[in-house]
């Protein structure tokens, strides 16, 4: 399925490979503030740098007279004299009991948004949003210390009974002036973010869940990403460097806060794409001005399925039928494409498959300590799977729950991307790339100046009310909106083109008539997806840009045109159903959190929303001459 998909920029007879070498594909992370994160310094700092408490006290060491005085013209006084009273309270110094305030109801939106922008603009240590007033007709703003725990989702704090978050081994005598987290830039070269990090946790004695990041990064690269680690001190990640080959930790820094899934604004890319011919040299630069100028379809890339003989998806396609038994043996079932080791043998190196012997071990015999033994220690999945076996015998259902949430969910959402692949090569190839056409579903225009968020009168944030959905992470991302609100753009891409000096140039490395709209809540945001009419296509009021696809789950509405159709037919080919579990596991609520006994149905995800058509930021190419491809 992956050669069906659709390209928008080589449109001219040109010949392709994909990337050959890993070092072609460059990847580095942006943070939330817009920064590229780039490894600079393997020292550790002499002095801890506390991020989160840095930042607010030099916003508050200052006398904030003036913007008292600018927020009169905006406001009544008993507002200016509440917020002029909190910030007072605020700047004291003490920061545990700072209670939000709630000024007057105000129902002029554009009011309202002012009023946002004016603290956005002159008090940023403070956040604002808009909550229900004393009456359902009502709104008023809410405005409330930034604690510096930027993007965290209504449900991002919630831990399942029994489950510790973190590997506190050592960190008893933690100091306390220091955060509890301390930040580090990870550099990796062909290894991808699970495997470096479990040979760091191996190296550090701490398991697998004491890490923290924003998102995965792809195998077959070099990339730069942010990672949190829990109580951990910068010296002995630094002491790691002259024994970790491929890896190398710095730019330490403590911080308040773990990173969580989705806590960035995306990747920077520089691509070298190999093996391209064309003739004549202007279409190698028409296609890259092409893919500049009208951008790409925003697939999923091969890292979401895996480079193995079993793609992830599969997998998710039996943990959504039910099927626990046939889930655990394809996890630890031998497979193609295991990595090999290398080892130096009587003064030679040999190959040996270390992961496939183990596998095979297992499968004929079933001694789960010998094959524990045998398998690497970044195999999370399969040993926390084997480890619980071993306590419950026959029980694959809770061995495919010990695996950590969040990287067994990533076989559900494997699939939900397998599906959305599929619909957006159906897009483009039913409707085109250039308009929007009757029934896609675009993000309402007009609604990006507010967000709104509804809360009790207690203002209350914590909710039992859905379980935590790390699938939507991956599209909704950002500091104080939505992703797809703020840009759209998930990538800046560098594009490197080098030119054969022989014959050819090589390019190396590679009918509604009434307005429909639906609130869709996600991330505790609520998005407007709209339903594109006649009136929208006469008036022009979306571009082909403004078209977004679902991913599957319980929240979200499908385009009202053919697209729909692949969906629902994919699913139903695999045995999948997207608006009822097939199976009998539900959530369990309990009084504090949330456990769940299994999450593995499309119904139990809220779903979100993926921009089809997308354009690189800051994009830039250039060609090289060459003469081989060393």
């Amino acid at each position: 399925w992956w050669n069906e998909r659709f390209s928008l920029s080589f449109t001219q007879a040109c010949v392709l490979a994909v990337v050959s070498l890993y070092s072609d594909f460059i990847v580095n992370e942006v943070d939330t503030e817009g920064n590229v994160v780039h490894l600079t310094s393997l020292d550790a700092p002499p002095e801890a740098c506390q991020e989160g408490e840095t930042k607010i006290s030099d916003q508050l060491n200052k006398n904030y007279a003036s913007e008292i005085e600018k927020f009169r013209s905006l406001a009544c006084k008993i507002d200016v004299d509440q917020l002029e009273a909190f910030i007072n309270q605020i700047t004291s110094g003490s920061e545990e009991d700072i209670s939000p305030i709630v000024l007057s109801p105000d129902s002029d939106k554009s009011h309202r948004t002012a009023m946002h922008n004016f603290f956005k603009e002159n008090l940023r240590f403070l956040v604002t949003d808009t909550v229900d007033g004393p009456d359902s007709s009502s709104k008023c703003i809410r405005v409330r210390l930034n604690s510096g725990n930027k993007n965290k989702g209504r449900n991002s704090n919630k831990r399942k009974r029994g489950d510790r978050p973190y590997d506190s081994r050592g960190s008893s005598h933690w100091p306390a002036h220091l955060g509890n987290f301390l930040r580090f830039h990870l550099f990796k070269e062909n290894k991808d973010t699970q495997e470096a990090l479990g040979l760091i946790g191996k190296m550090l004695g701490i398991q697998p869940r004491s890490f923290g990041f924003a998102g995965t990064k792809d195998k077959r690269s070099v990339s730069t990403q942010r990672v949190t680690v829990f109580k951990q001190h910068a010296s002995r990640l630094a002491a790691l460097n002259d024994r970790l080959i491929g890896i190398k930790v710095g730019d330490f820094c403590y911080v308040k806060d773990d990173l969580l899934l989705g806590q960035l604004l995306g990747n920077r890319f520089t691509i070298v794409l190999r093996g391209v011919v064309a003739d004549p040299e202007d279409i190698i630069q028409a296609s890259a001005e092409s893919l500049g100028r009208h951008g790409f379809i925003n697939y999923f890339g091969l890292q979401r399925f895996g480079s193995g003989s079993i793609p992830t998806h599969h997998i998710g396609a039996t943990l959504l039928r039910g099927e626990w038994k046939a889930a655990a043996s394809t996890i630890l079932d031998p497979r193609e494409g295991d990595i090999l080791y290398f080892h130096f043998i009587f003064h030679s190196f040999w190959k040996i498959n270390i992961i496939s012997k183990a596998r095979e071990y297992y499968k004929q015999t079933g001694d789960i300590d010998g094959t524990l033994k045998q398998l690497p220690r970044h195999l999370v999945a399969e040993r926390a799977m084997l480890q619980c076996l071993k306590k419950s015998p026959g029980n694959y259902l809770q061995a495919l729950k010990a695996i950590p949430r969040t990287l067994r969910m990533m076989y559900v959402h494997s699939y939900q991307s397998y599906l959305w692949n599929h619909a957006a090569s159906v897009r483009v190839q039913k409707y085109g790339s250039s308009e929007v056409v009757l029934g896609d579903l675009v993000y309402s225009k007009g609604d990006d100046a507010e967000k709104t968020e509804v809360v009790p009168p207690e203002h209350e944030d914590n909710s039992l009310e859905d379980a935590y959905d790390c699938g939507e992470l991956d599209e909704i991302s950002g500091k104080d909106l939505p992703l797809e609100k703020i840009n759209l753009v998930k990538g800046h891409v560098n594009m490197v083109v080098v030119f054969n000096v022989l014959k050819n140039f090589h390019i190396f490395g590679g009918s509604l008539e009434s307005h429909i709209s639906y609130v869709i809540p996600i991330s505790g945001y609520a998005l407007d997806i709209s339903v594109i009419t006649a009136s929208d296509i006469s008036t022009g009021n979306y571009n082909i840009e403004d078209v977004v696809l679902p991913m599957p789950g319980s929240r979200i509405i499908y385009p009202m045109n053919e697209v729909a159709d692949v969906y629902h037919d994919m699913a139903k080919k695999d045995g999948i159903s997207l608006t009822e579990s097939v199976h009998n596991i539900k959530y369990i609520f309990v009084i504090e959190t949330i456990s769940d006994s299994l999450e593995f149905s499309i119904t139990s995800m809220t779903g979100s929303y993926r921009r089809v058509f997308q354009k690189p930021i800051d994009f830039r190419w250039y060609g090289l001459l060459f003469l081989s491809f060393s």
